[in-house]
């Protein structure tokens, strides 16, 4: 089925027709996003950095099985809580930073999760908060969290996700789409996109020949169809970690 209408503020939507059936824990996605659980969802970073194997169709991460001995290398590591919730602290994300360091020799520059967990890592802010005992005086250009300089305000964010906030210096990006519960944390300089013969998306008919750029439906609309060959890569897994059951309220 599919959603006719949302309601952001109150959580709700207006779907095509009625489910078969609900339960606890049931949640909707953007088409295609996971129709295969985390083996595309977030363009399968969350198959990558995990310590288990990435689920079917993917399977083994580069035809390596994670789960063999002698093959820790490639597993990154998790940070869990047995599936209970629990706050999001300081201490949690600085083990996030210090494994990656440990296992495998890398440095994080990069966080990603959703933006309920954002806020949760506002509340943490909240204690640097102070109060002067002296002469108020006015706010210059820099107020906000983390301001730098007013590079923000220059619109150097926000096109890739990324926020004005950031831990350990380095920049938190949003997916609003991303699983639940889960902050990443990861060094870009391990993680590759490869592609086939086309780096982007090109029309169908660019690529084979006495192919149509415009090709019929059933309505009386034309589509146009896209081809592209790629796949999430990585040198090294152990370059990112992750932090599961982190609560988001």
């Amino acid at each position: 089925m599919t959603v006719t209408a949302i309601d952001a503020p109150n959580r709700t939507v207006t779907l095509s027709g009625a489910p078969s059936g609900t339960a606890a824990g049931d949640y909707l996605v953007t088409e295609d996003t996971v129709a295969t659980s985390y083996s595309y969802h977030t363009n399968g970073l969350l198959g990558i950095i995990d310590n288990g194997n990435p689920p079917s169709p993917k399977g083994n991460f580069g035809g390596i099985n994670r789960s063999t001995a002698g093959n820790e290398f490639w597993q990154s590591v998790v940070l869990s809580n047995s599936g209970t919730n629990r706050a999001l602290t300081e201490d949690l994300m600085m083990q996030l930073e210090d494994s990656v360091r440990e296992k495998g020799g890398a440095s994080l520059n990069s966080y990603i999760s959703n933006l309920a967990i954002v806020r949760r890592y506002h509340d943490l802010l909240r204690e640097d908060t102070y109060f002067a005992m002296g002469s108020p005086k006015p706010f210059d250009g820099n107020v906000g969290v983390g301001r730098d300089g007013g590079a923000q305000q220059k619109g150097k964010d926000g096109g890739d996700g990324r926020t004005i906030y950031r831990f350990s210096g380095n920049p938190w990006h949003v997916d609003p789409y991303f699983a639940a519960n889960t902050i990443i944390g990861l060094d870009t300089k391990h993680f590759y996109i490869g592609h086939g013969e086309n780096a982007t998306p090109r029309p169908v008919s660019e690529i084979f020949d006495n192919t149509p750029f415009f090709r019929q439906t059933s309505n009386s609309t034309f589509e146009v169809a896209w081809y592209w060959q790629g796949d999430l890569l990585s040198d090294n897994p152990a370059a990112g970690a992750k932090i599961e059951d982190v609560a988001e309220s």
